[in-house]
């Protein structure tokens, strides 16, 4: 598992100045280390697809509660979903906050 410690303040700054450049580049990051815990999460590319973005962030968040969270509970993932598609920097965050968590615990 190889889970990156990233500053918060950075990361929500990083994203707004690269206008979403970074937030790209983070879900690739960050969808990489899920799929090695066992994840089933498509391509990237899928983030920049309008539509298609949900269904990302659906598989995405399967396995951030599945791996990281470590819950079996549907409604996390609905709740997950929402906040990556819709709430993009905070459900970044709250992401990042417990990936800070693995980080740290190596």
């Amino acid at each position: 598992m190889a889970f990156k410690y990233r500053n918060l303040v950075a990361t929500f700054l990083l994203s707004i100045l690269t206008l979403g450049i970074y937030f790209i580049y983070w879900s690739k990051t960050t969808k990489d280390d899920l799929n090695e815990l066992g994840g089933n999460i498509p391509t990237t590319f899928l983030v920049i697809i309008p539509g298609a973005h949900i269904y990302f962030w659906y598989k995405y968040s399967q396995a951030f509660v599945k791996y990281v969270l470590k819950s079996k509970s549907e409604s996390n993932v609905l709740i997950y979903c929402i906040m990556a598609s819709f709430v993009t920097p905070a459900g970044m965050l709250i992401m990042q906050g417990h990936y800070n968590n693995l980080a740290s615990k190596k």
